[in-house]
């Protein structure tokens, strides 16, 4: 692993972010002793990790959405009708005036965003790792609570490889 992505990511007291190895070490206890609670104890761990990232990999895609948002206004205020123009001036102003907004924030937190955004995957691809471990051994299991199916989809859409979760759900 690279060193620049050793982080502890955000969150205070209990949702404070650990280093990636103190999370494989926290599943690895998971991993000894494979039960139902082993894998809630891994969801868990999971996303309070991944909370505490703040997931900042969306604030790009709503600063391009806010840009696309500007330009359409644009576009309807130069070619669109006329009863059209009143509104698509408010477009451009307020969507403008957003666009700058997120872009002043995004471009300057990009190399901590970008290292968050790779600890979230190894968080992901290590959670699948320890519950697919857990699975081998075929444990009861119950029910998942909505968070934790939330987890698990999440697991499963993001993570390659991560099918054998299905069996969870």
């Amino acid at each position: 692993m690279k060193p620049e992505v050793e982080g502890r990511g955000g969150g205070y007291g209990k949702y404070q972010g650990l280093k990636l190895a103190e999370i494989q070490a926290l599943f690895d206890k998971c991993i000894e002793d494979p039960s139902m609670r082993s894998i809630s104890a891994v969801l868990r761990i999971t996303r309070e990790q991944l909370d505490a990232r703040g997931q900042l990999g969306i604030y790009p895609l709503f600063t391009w959405i806010a840009g696309a948002a500007c330009l359409v206004g644009l576009a309807v205020r130069t070619i669109g009708p006329q009863k059209l123009t009143e509104i698509a001036t408010k477009t451009v102003l307020g969507a403008g005036t957003v666009f700058l907004l997120l872009l002043g924030t995004t471009l300057p937190s990009r190399n901590i965003r970008k290292t968050n955004v790779e600890q979230e995957r190894h968080i992901r691809e290590m959670a699948v790792a320890a519950i697919q471990k857990i699975l081998v051994s075929e444990p009861a299991l119950k029910p998942l609570t909505i968070e934790q199916e939330t987890t698990v989809k999440i697991l499963i859409k993001k993570t390659s490889g991560s099918e054998d979760l299905r069996k969870l759900l």
